[in-house]
């Protein structure tokens, strides 16, 4: 979340690590690909279980991420997994 937070791409300096939901639009956005750059794996958000799902793990060491090929959601993965981030800025979803 971090890194994302400190991202300056285009000079611009509001990007963020999106949540689960803001997630699900981006994968459920119809022309996702003509903003490029998304991979076939997971993504994380800045989700994080309210309980942890491995009872080895605290809560704080998990974290929300969305599999890009199917959608599909995971509370559980551990913070040391190597996923994908995007971050993104703040935009404005048109009426339907």
């Amino acid at each position: 979340m971090a890194r994302a937070e400190v991202y300056d791409g285009g000079g611009k300096t509001d990007w963020f690590l999106q949540t689960m939901d803001e997630l699900q639009v981006l994968y459920e956005f119809n022309g996702r690909n003509t903003i490029g750059g998304f991979t076939a794996g997971k993504y994380w958000s800045k989700n994080q279980p309210a309980n942890s799902i491995d009872p080895n793990l605290d809560p704080e060491f998990q974290a929300c991420s969305m599999t890009f090929v199917s959608g599909s959601d995971d509370c559980s993965s551990p913070i040391f997994k190597e996923f994908a981030v995007r971050p993104v800025r703040t935009w404005v979803t048109p009426l339907r």
